[in-house]
């Protein structure tokens, strides 16, 4: 699938992300896992196993809960918006462009200096945040911190230089 197809829809896009960091953390046994989901719909499909009525919609539910039913899945949650600026910028940018691209970070070129820019104080602001939940302990953070780098190495190329600093940071939220 196309991000930037004219028939690629903002769900569609949530769910191949869905489906390619499932994939990712399932080949390199990221487990047990802790997804967090800026589309409240598709965590209510996961977690009540409800797929969706459009048939490209459901392919996509299917494939996802494959890979969800073969890891340990500890916990699904709801990230608004707002703290999820660095995923929709990047999703935005797959979408926007007729090419794919790819490029290092810390990177001179403006999309990829804002993500970077956007990255610490989303996922600083998951670690704060108490979702109804016991909070992780700070190795689970510090894993969950790893997970990130890797996940944005395999993505981008290279290590951000964010991840470091969030790592300081996240080791001291009590």
């Amino acid at each position: 699938m196309s991000y930037s197809h004219s028939t690629t829809t903002n769900n569609m896009a949530e769910y191949c992300g869905l489906l390619h960091g499932l994939r990712y953390a399932h080949d390199h046994q990221y487990l047990p896992l802790h997804v967090v989901e800026d589309s409240s719909m598709i965590i209510w499909q996961q977690t009540l196993h409800v797929p969706s009525k459009k048939t490209r919609l459901a392919l996509l539910y299917h494939k996802t809960k494959c890979y969800a039913n073969a890891m340990r899945i500890s916990s699904w949650a709801h990230h608004f918006g707002a703290y999820n600026k660095m995923a929709d910028m990047a999703a935005n940018h797959a979408m926007d462009r007729v090419m794919p691209s790819q490029y290092p970070l810390p990177t001179t070129r403006a999309e990829g200096d804002k993500i970077q820019q956007y990255m610490e104080n989303d996922v600083g602001h998951w670690f704060n945040m108490e979702h109804g939940q016991q909070r992780a302990s700070c190795l689970d953070k510090h894993a969950a911190t790893d997970n990130m780098r890797n996940f944005l190495i395999s993505r981008f190329g290279e290590t951000p230089a964010a991840p470091n600093n969030l790592r300081d940071e996240v080791a001291t939220v009590t």
